[in-house]
């Protein structure tokens, strides 16, 4: 039980580690393309494609989406009520992992305000929980049958140690000063 509660305590904390390795590097994202121009960006689809996993929306400060390189901006709804969204422009950044309305995908999304007041927002697909700990399941089962193995071996060495000498004992009750034991 211990080494089942070890083993997904540690995949909680890993989980958590890979969720905030996404964030910054969508952080990241949002400064490299805050530098560059990104007008000439979204005219160039090739400088980032749907096929490069990221997903980069420009919502005016109203919630207008200007520009997405996966949907179409026509057919999008108002933005201002995301909370990514909704955050940055409160605070100048903010970041969300929430269901895409617009793709229908679980998505981890990070949106800064930018100095012309509207809004970058950069997305990537996310992995839950459960797809986390089932892509990780060969590895879990291989550390389990390892640690019983080992923990199977050492408990009955150690077993064998204890017992040994009562056994001697047992063996020649008339003779029991003569039997090495332990001090307990």
């Amino acid at each position: 039980m211990s080494i089942f509660a070890t083993l997904f305590a540690l995949i909680g904390v890993f989980y958590n580690l890979f969720q905030q390795e996404i964030f910054d590097d969508l952080r990241a994202y949002t400064v490299i393309l805050q530098e560059a121009d990104l007008k000439n960006i979204v005219k160039n689809e090739t400088f980032i494609s749907e096929a490069d996993g990221l997903r980069i929306t420009v919502v005016s400060e109203d919630g207008t989406v200007l520009y997405d390189n996966i949907a179409e901006e026509a057919q999008m709804e108002n933005h201002a009520e995301r909370c990514e969204i909704a955050e940055a422009i409160r605070t100048g950044k903010g970041q969300n992992i929430r269901k895409s309305e617009t793709l229908s995908e679980s998505m981890y999304y990070y949106a800064v305000k930018m100095d012309g007041g509207n809004i970058l927002r950069v997305a990537k697909k996310s992995s839950s929980a459960f797809h986390f700990i089932i892509s990780s399941l060969p590895v879990i089962i291989l550390v389990l049958l390892i640690l019983l193995l080992v923990c199977s071996t050492l408990s009955r060495a150690l077993a064998k140690s204890i017992v040994e000498p009562i056994e001697k004992m047992a063996e020649d009750m008339d003779h029991m000063d003569q039997v090495e034991g332990y001090p307990e």
